[in-house]
């Protein structure tokens, strides 16, 4: 999210050239609505791929999570300096329940694969406490928690 980052404030740049105006520019970037989603790349194809990534050798699936978080809060905080101030941050899905999930890792007979299901749960346990400090911090902004998985897969019905 570094580089989208860097990216961004490229256009910021260019839409301050082009408005010829700081005021008009951070009241337009006050209205844009900021939709983040991360880390189902950083477990599907990072933590739990142990042959191509060392991720699960030197943390825990919480201490993970973790530190996801705490990355993804330096992030946001960044975009807010930018003058970012409406945001909509999405939790993790069921990471387990995909195709590729299911025929990678197999299922022992569930639904889905259970670790990065909990993995997903673990990550979106540490964001929405991040979401709630943001909103108490950061009063002239506004913060979101969305979340994919209303349901436990086992309330799931074939």
């Amino acid at each position: 999210m570094s580089i989208q980052i860097r990216n961004h404030k490229t256009i910021i740049a260019r839409i301050r050239k082009i408005l010829r105006n700081d005021s008009s520019t951070e009241k337009l970037l006050r209205q844009c609505i900021y939709s983040i989603q991360i880390g189902s790349n950083d477990f599907v194809n990072n933590y739990f791929k142990p042959n191509f990534y060392n991720s699960s050798h030197g943390y825990s699936v919480s201490e993970f999570a973790t530190m996801l978080v705490r990355q993804f809060a330096h992030q946001i905080k960044d975009l807010y300096k930018t003058g970012a101030r409406i945001f909509a941050l999405f939790g993790l899905g069921q990471l387990g329940c995909t195709p590729n999930a299911i025929a990678t890792h197999g299922t022992n007979g569930s639904l889905c694969v259970t670790k990065l299901n909990d993995a997903a749960f673990l990550f979106n346990q540490r964001l929405i406490p991040l979401v709630m400090a943001l909103n108490s911090k950061l009063t002239d902004a506004k913060f979101t928690y969305l979340n994919y998985s209303p349901m436990k897969v086992s309330q799931l019905t074939l």
